[in-house]
C-alpha cells in the first residue's frame, strides 16, 4: 500500500482533513493513510450521503458542487474513485497545499472521471473543470471566483488527492463565530487530539439525526473550545510540555461573504489557563469559560497580566456577583505576577478587624467598601494604631504604594480592593510580612527628612504634630528647612525635586506627613544620618524654575551686599556677621509678616543699588511662580534659605573674622 504522506504539511485545511481520517480510522500515525483507506472509508461511512446531509458542507464547499447535483452522486463518487486509483506521487508539479509532486492536473483527472461514466465531449465542455472555491475553501482560481480569498492570477497547482482528502474535513468541522471552526497548532499531537474531540462531538450528532434529516451544525464559544484544549492539556504531566500557540479558525467559504478570522491563543495564555485549571478549582474556569458574557475580558486580562474585575464580589443593578474563591483568586493572582503584595493585603485585612473604628466597620459589609471616599483615611488609622502596637512599619509601608515616584504620595489604591476581598473573605494573616531593603526615592526622601527632623531643636514638637491626628496634616517643613541650611541636600533644587509638584509648583505634603506619622507612631525609631537624597542623572529642573531660582539667590546676595554695606563696623570695616544671622532668622514665614518684611527688603536693596549706580531693580514678581502664581510659602523659604547659604559661604571664607 502507498504511503501518501511521511508527516502532516504546512496547510492547516489539510491537515485538519488528515487528522480527521485518522480519527475516522483510529489511526496512530499520519503516515497509515493510503489511497486504499480513502476508498473503503468513503464506501463505509457512505461520505456522499454524509456530507450532503451536514450543514456546514455548504459553508465549507459551497453549493454548486456535484455532490448537489441531481444523479445520486454520481459523479462525486466518480470523481472520487477517479483520483484514488489513478494517485500519482511522483511528477513535474509540486502541490502548493502538501508539497507531493504529480504530472495529471486536476482538471484532467476529472475529464477522465466524466467520460468513464458516458459523459461526451460536448457535455464536458459546459463544465467547470478547475480548482475552485467548489473544492478547495477560500482559494482563487481563473474562473469567475469573484470572493475567493485572495484572487488567483493562474490556475493553482493542486494535487488531485487534496480535493479527496478535504471532503473528509466537514466530518469533524464545527462552528464558531458564525463560521466553520477549524484548530490549529504547531503541537500536531495537539492538534491531532483536539480534532479527535472535534469528529466525536459531530458523530454523536450524525448518529443521533435520522438518515432522512440534515445533521444541524454543532456551535460553540471561544470558551467552550478552550475547554477542549485544556482537558487535552491535563493529559500533560508537565506543563513545560506546552510549547505552542494555538490558532482557532472562523471561516466561511460560501456566498459573497467568504472571510477568515484567526483568533490566536499564545501558548503562555494555555500554560495560565493549565494552572487554574486544578482539581479544586477547575468548576471556576468551566463557569467562566463557558459564559460568554464574561469569558472574552476574562481572557484579555489573563494574556495581559491584568486583574479581572470579576475576580471580586460587586453588584450589577439587580445581580449580585459572588466573585471567585480564595484559591481561585490566589492561583489568578500568582499566574499573572500580581501577587507580590498578596501577603500584606492578607495581613492588613486581619489589622482592619481588630484595630478598626465603628465608623470605619459601618460600610466594611458593602463589597464597595474600598471605593468608599473614607476608605483611604480609616485604613490609614487602623495602620497608624498598628503601628504604636509594633506590628507595622514605615518599612512596610513602603512596600504598599502605588508609586514610588516623587513627589511623595501615601496612596495605596492598587491593594485597597485586594484587601476588602480578604476582609470580606475572613482570611487571616496573623504574621507580618517581611519588609525587604529598597533603595527607593520615596524612601531616601522619607529618611532625609526623619535625620532632619530627629536632629532639628524642635524636634519633640514636629514629633507630636505628626503623631496628632488631628494636626499632622497641617505640618510643613519650611522653617525646619532654613534651620537645617547647612545639612546635607537642603538645597532649592533638592527641595523641589523632593517636596513640589513639578507642575503647579507647590509643596506636596500630605502623603509624606501620612508616611511620618507611621515612622514616629512605631515605639522603635531608628535614628538616621543625614544624607540629600539622590536625583536622577538626567533630572534637572525646568528652564523657568531654574530662572526662578537664580532670581531669589541674585535678589539675596543684592540684599546681603545692602546689609553688609550698611552694617559693617565703622572703624574696622568688617561685616556685620552675627546681626546678619540673626536679622535674616527672625524672617518670618507666615504669609502676611514675610510680605511685610520682604516689601522692606526690596525697598532697601532697590535704593542700595540705585545709590550704587545700577539700573537695575527688583520688583515682587519674584514672589509669582512660573505660572504665575503667588508662592509665598515657597518664596520665603527659598530667600530664607539662600540668605542662610550666603551667610555660611561667608563665614567659610573668612574663619578669622570675629562674628558680632
Amino acid at each position: 500500500m502507498k504511503q501518501i504522506f511521511q508527516t502532516y504539511t504546512g496547510n492547516a485545511m489539510l491537515n485538519a482533513s488528515l487528522m480527521t481520517i485518522e480519527a475516522m480510522a483510529q489511526l496512530s500515525a499520519v503516515t497509515d493513510i493510503t489511497p486504499e483507506l480513502l476508498l473503503q472509508l468513503c464506501q463505509e461511512k457512505k461520505l456522499w450521503q454524509v456530507n450532503s446531509r451536514l450543514k456546514n458542507y455548504s459553508m465549507l464547499f459551497t453549493i454548486n458542487g456535484p455532490l448537489y447535483y441531481e444523479d445520486g452522486g454520481v459523479v462525486y463518487n466518480a470523481l472520487f474513485r477517479e483520483i484514488i486509483n489513478t494517485i500519482e506521487l511522483e511528477g513535474d508539479k509540486v502541490c502548493e497545499l502538501s508539497g507531493l509532486r504529480f504530472n495529471r492536473s486536476f482538471e484532467t483527472v476529472y475529464r477522465d472521471a466524466l467520460l468513464r461514466i458516458g459523459l461526451s465531449g460536448r457535455e464536458i465542455e459546459k463544465r467547470d473543470l478547475s480548482i475552485n472555491r467548489v473544492w478547495v475553501p477560500l482559494i482563487g482560481s481563473i474562473g469567475s471566483d469573484a470572493q475567493a480569498l485572495p484572487q488567483a492570477k493562474f490556475m493553482p497547482a493542486i494535487h488531485p488527492v487534496c480535493i479527496v482528502l478535504l471532503q473528509f474535513l466537514p466530518l469533524s468541522s464545527l462552528l464558531y463565530r458564525g463560521g466553520i471552526f477549524l484548530v490549529d497548532s504547531s503541537d500536531f499531537y495537539f492538534a491531532r487530539t483536539y480534532v479527535q474531540e472535534n469528529y466525536n462531538i459531530l458523530l454523536r450528532s450524525i448518529e443521533s439525526t435520522s438518515v432522512a434529516s440534515q445533521i444541524t451544525n454543532q456551535s460553540f464559544s471561544k470558551g467552550h473550545y478552550l475547554l477542549i484544549a485544556l482537558k487535552i492539556l491535563s493529559e500533560k504531566e508537565d506543563v513545560s510540555d506546552v510549547y505552542a500557540d494555538l490558532n482557532l479558525w472562523s471561516f466561511t467559504n460560501s456566498g459573497t461573504g467568504a472571510a477568515c478570522d484567526i483568533d490566536r491563543i499564545p501558548c503562555s495564555l494555555l500554560r495560565k489557563l493549565y494552572w487554574l485549571n486544578d482539581t479544586d478549582i477547575r468548576k471556576e474556569l468551566e463557569n467562566i469559560l463557558r459564559t460568554e458574557a464574561i469569558s472574552h475580558k476574562f481572557l484579555d486580562a489573563l494574556e495581559g497580566n491584568q486583574e479581572w474585575n470579576l475576580l471580586y464580589p460587586n453588584k450589577f443593578k439587580k445581580v449580585v456577583h459572588k466573585g471567585v474563591s480564595v484559591r481561585f483568586f490566589e492561583t489568578y493572582m500568582r499566574i499573572t505576577g500580581n501577587d507580590a503584595l498578596l501577603p500584606y493585603a492578607r495581613y492588613i485585612a486581619t489589622l482592619i478587624r481588630e484595630y478598626k473604628s465603628i465608623s470605619f466597620d459601618s460600610y466594611l459589609r458593602s463589597t464597595a467598601a474600598w471605593q468608599e471616599k473614607d476608605y483611604r483615611a480609616d485604613l490609614q488609622a487602623v495602620l497608624v494604631k498598628a503601628a504604636r502596637d509594633g506590628r507595622w512599619s514605615l518599612a512596610h509601608h513602603l512596600h504598599i504604594l502605588d508609586s514610588q515616584h516623587l513627589p511623595v504620595r501615601s496612596g495605596s489604591y492598587q491593594l485597597y480592593r485586594c484587601i476588602h476581598f480578604y476582609y470580606q473573605r475572613n482570611v487571616s494573616e496573623t504574621v507580618m510580612p517581611s519588609a525587604t531593603a529598597t533603595t527607593s526615592p520615596v524612601k531616601q526622601v522619607c529618611e532625609w527628612m526623619i535625620a532632619l527632623i530627629q536632629q532639628d531643636e524642635l524636634s519633640w514638637k514636629i514629633t507630636a504634630d505628626l503623631t496628632d491626628p488631628q494636626r499632622y496634616l497641617q505640618v510643613v517643613y519650611t522653617e525646619m528647612l532654613c534651620r537645617a541650611y547647612d545639612r546635607p541636600g537642603v538645597e532649592l533644587e533638592t527641595i523641589f525635586h523632593a517636596l513640589m509638584d513639578p507642575k503647579k509648583y507647590a509643596f506636596r505634603r500630605a502623603g509624606l506627613n501620612e508616611l511620618l506619622r507611621v515612622f514616629f507612631s512605631q515605639p522603635e525609631q531608628q535614628q538616621y544620618t543625614v544624607r540629600a537624597p539622590e536625583q536622577p542623572a538626567e533630572w534637572e529642573p525646568a528652564t523657568a524654575v531654574q530662572q526662578w531660582f537664580r532670581d531669589i539667590r541674585a535678589l539675596a546676595a543684592d540684599y546681603q551686599a545692602y546689609y553688609y554695606d550698611a552694617y559693617r563696623h565703622r572703624e574696622t570695616g568688617v561685616p556685620p556677621y552675627g546681626k546678619f544671622f540673626r536679622m535674616v532668622n527672625s524672617i518670618p514665614q507666615e504669609s502676611g509678616l514675610f510680605l511685610y518684611r520682604f516689601r522692606e527688603i526690596l525697598d532697601n536693596t532697590n535704593n542700595y543699588l540705585k545709590e550704587k549706580g545700577h539700573s537695575q531693580s527688583w520688583s515682587d514678581s519674584i514672589l509669582y511662580n512660573p505660572n504665575g502664581d503667588l508662592a509665598l510659602l515657597f518664596t520665603g523659604m527659598a530667600l530664607k534659605l539662600s540668605l542662610l547659604k550666603l551667610y555660611k559661604h561667608t563665614l567659610e571664607h573668612q574663619p578669622a573674622t570675629p562674628i558680632l
